[in-house]
């Protein structure tokens, strides 16, 4: 890709200070030091959770969609908008990521809607019966890792969890450390991701799917019930009966 189109790309994500935020210093130094208070008080696995003593800092980088239409590009035939990735190799919580993704693993495969993969799609509607009359719909949730705001999250994973103990308080605690400071670099400028979370962590999907199990079951509750409803991370799948401008009501 060429050079000048890859930076104006990133620029483009990066300059919209809803998302992200620049800053004259890196935080990871500070927040090695607190991921280790906080570990130190889990007791836990405790050198294997530990941060490295030189951690890398975090790296902002894209994927290229290209699938996309290139009336969408942002730099038509030149470059295509970017998937923005925060790459987290050997970083100050890598070990800690790893930890907190298995425990986030086993409540985000819970909910109604879970989808595992394709083969697991397949199956579940195999053997399904449609009614006259239905429409097919696929969904997509608009950049569902940097639009889920941090309190909400926070939520969605302490009634995911259902456990209080130091373990409990030590992940909550870490999560929203991570949060507050998740600090890259691009181009040689430091910034902040001020919402969401980034493409790179290991319990990025898990976190992102149990926030969408509470958000959609909220919204289900108070919609028209669809025939089916299947979801795989931000793709969803539905059957609805309602005809097509009851749906678009809701989700239009």
């Amino acid at each position: 890709m060429d050079k000048k189109y890859y930076l104006a790309e990133g620029y483009r994500q990066l300059n919209n200070t809803h998302h992200y935020k620049t800053i004259k210093t890196p935080l990871f130094p500070q927040t090695s030091v607190k991921v280790a208070e906080i570990l130190n008080r889990l007791r836990k696995q405790l050198q294997f959770l530990l941060p490295p003593i030189n951690p890398r800092p975090r790296r902002f980088y894209m994927l290229p969609k290209i699938h996309k239409a290139f009336n969408s590009w942002t730099f038509p035939d030149k470059l295509s908008p970017g998937r923005p990735i925060v790459s987290n190799c050997n970083i100050e919580s890598k070990n800690v990521a790893s930890f907190i993704d298995s425990i986030l693993k086993p409540p985000a495969m819970k909910h109604p809607s879970y989808i595992k993969n394709s083969y697991d799609f397949v199956d579940k509607i195999a053997n399904l019966v449609i009614p006259d009359g239905c429409l097919l719909i696929t969904l997509d949730v608009d950049s569902m890792y940097t639009n889920i705001d941090h309190a909400k999250g926070l939520n969605a994973m302490s009634e995911a969890l259902q456990f209080r103990s130091p373990l409990y308080d030590g992940i909550m605690q870490l999560l929203e450390l991570f949060f507050k400071n998740n600090d890259f670099l691009f181009n040689g400028q430091w910034y902040i991701e001020a919402t969401g979370t980034s493409m790179g962590r290991d319990w990025a999907p898990q976190y992102a799917d149990i926030y969408m199990a509470t958000f959609e079951k909220a919204a289900l509750y108070k919609a028209l019930k669809p025939h089916t409803y299947y979801r795989y991370l931000d793709d969803i799948f539905i059957v609805w009966l309602h005809g097509k401008k009851s749906f678009l009501w809701i989700f239009g």
